[in-house]
């Protein structure tokens, strides 16, 4: 929630990389979106998760796999940030 709130505070923010799971008892990556969404529906999300968790952020924003390669999640950044608001 303590994200959420930032980013619907600051409008420079136009790409939210974020995992799609935080562990049991958490809020995930998904329904983090879905509620940022509602307020900034232009921001455009990278999901990073392990490999079976892909089909649950589809259609959401781009998705990258475990083992995180930080060359592969600054290049579905910046192409999050070449699409049309």
């Amino acid at each position: 929630m303590t994200a959420l709130d930032a980013i619907e505070a600051d409008s420079r923010v136009h790409v939210l990389v974020t995992r799609v799971n935080f562990g049991a008892g958490k809020l995930n990556g998904a329904a983090l979106v879905r509620m940022l969404r509602h307020k900034r529906h232009a921001v455009k999300v990278v999901f990073v998760g392990q490999p079976q968790d892909g089909p649950y952020v589809e259609g959401e924003g781009e998705f990258v796999p475990y083992p995180l390669d930080p060359r592969l999640v600054a290049e579905a950044a910046g192409r999050m940030l070449a699409l049309p608001e």
